[in-house]
């Protein structure tokens, strides 16, 4: 029995998704799923403990919305998250579409493919950019608006040969909340965040083969062609609700204890994503239960935290990808410094804060294994917000 290229093709793209089921998808959810900062990248990936900031609480811990003293109003704060080769490989997807497109037989088709995946592969990219159009919070209460894009693609090495690409397009208006009991004994908060997704379909859409270039749709499209050219035409919505606490230890005995009043210590809990929010047939979010421990000793005119989450404690995965600690000073002047260890891998980052335009930088490392620590992926993030 003969078999045409097409059937061949065909055939082991089935037999790839049968694969699938055996080995784990090769891109895993980062946290916060939604409004990731840069102010916290830099210090380890933390917030569950910290004293609660105007950026990221609503993110990382509502109950935090208890700590503040005054109310800010940001407008217009960009975000841009990349890999070291993320810019150019958004050239190089785009420019893969028309050269399938363009090619003029199954063949063709499939070398493009073929030699697309070998010039990548063992290679992970990862680009974010982040517009929160608007914010305000103020004690006990944040709201805004905030589009978010996220494209990741992993080049694995598999028989037979594809790439996985995801990419999250969401636009969320959110609002949170925050009390709290026997003088901050107990702070409870809660942020809800109504989102509508653009993105593949997760699953067969997710995993690039060759039957993605030789197949076609209705329109004698390749399919890898039309599944770019529809990502924009589905909404997809999902109600996502994060639950946060958070105590400043002040209980009889521990309270009284030496050095209690310098350290300043916080304990925190959040329980993200309540419900694994789904998004019809776009990749859902799973939840994520995160526990953290800071303090915030001064120095001189030095204010400092130092803080460790064990962030996703629920989730399937290695003990030291859950780890994550970092270090923060705050000078005098306009300048923060701050540094930490994010899932085995370090981290540093800096804030120039002059009134109204402020400008947060970091460098990071992501763990790209699923289960297990296999690769961090270098990664530079900046943020640009204008305050009032």
């Amino acid at each position: 029995m003969r078999f045409t290229l097409k059937e061949l093709l065909i055939f082991m793209a089935c037999f790839s998704c049968f694969v699938d089921q055996a080995f784990p998808q090769s891109i895993s959810q980062e946290g916060p799923t939604l409004g990731r900062k840069v102010r916290n990248l830099g210090m380890g990936n933390t917030g569950v403990a910290l004293y609660g900031d105007h950026d990221s609480s609503p993110f990382y811990n509502p109950a935090g919305l208890n700590d503040l003293e005054k109310g800010r109003f940001q407008f217009f704060t960009n975000t841009i998250d990349v890999s070291r080769r993320s810019i150019a490989l958004l050239k190089d997807i785009k420019n893969l579409a028309q050269d399938v497109d363009d090619a003029p037989t199954d063949a063709d088709r499939t070398r493009v493919l073929n030699n697309f995946i070998q010039d990548n592969t063992g290679e992970f990219n990862h680009f974010r950019y982040s517009l929160e159009i608007f914010n305000y919070s103020r004690r006990n209460f944040a709201a805004g608006l905030l589009m978010d894009e996220r494209l990741d693609l992993s080049f694995r090495e598999r028989v037979p040969q594809q790439f996985d690409i995801r990419n999250l397009g969401d636009i969320s208006v959110y609002a949170a909340g925050a009390h709290d009991f026997w003088d901050k004994l107990l702070q409870v908060g809660i942020t809800l965040k109504p989102t509508v997704r653009f993105s593949l379909n997760e699953g067969e859409d997710q995993e690039v083969t060759f039957a993605d270039v030789i197949g076609e749709d209705t329109n004698g499209d390749p399919l890898l062609v039309s599944q770019f050219k529809n990502i924009y035409k589905k909404r997809h919505f999902g109600l996502v609700a994060d639950l946060g606490l958070k105590s400043n230890l002040a209980i009889p005995g521990f309270k009284s204890l030496p050095g209690y009043s310098y350290l300043k210590p916080q304990f925190g809990l959040t329980w993200q994503d309540i419900g694994s929010p789904s998004f019809g047939s776009a990749p859902g979010n799973e939840h994520s239960i995160s526990v953290g421990f800071a303090v915030h000793p001064d120095v001189w005119k030095l204010k400092n935290a130092v803080a460790i989450d064990f962030r996703d404690l629920n989730q399937e995965r290695d003990i030291l990808s859950k780890f994550h600690f970092g270090l923060e000073s705050k000078l005098p002047w306009v300048l923060t410094l701050r540094a930490g260890v994010s899932q085995g891998y370090f981290s540093g980052g800096a804030t120039f804060d002059l009134w109204i335009v402020k400008l947060d930088g970091a460098l990071y490392f992501e763990e790209t294994g699923i289960r297990t620590v296999q690769h961090g992926n270098m990664r530079w993030a900046a943020t640009l917000s204008f305050n009032i």
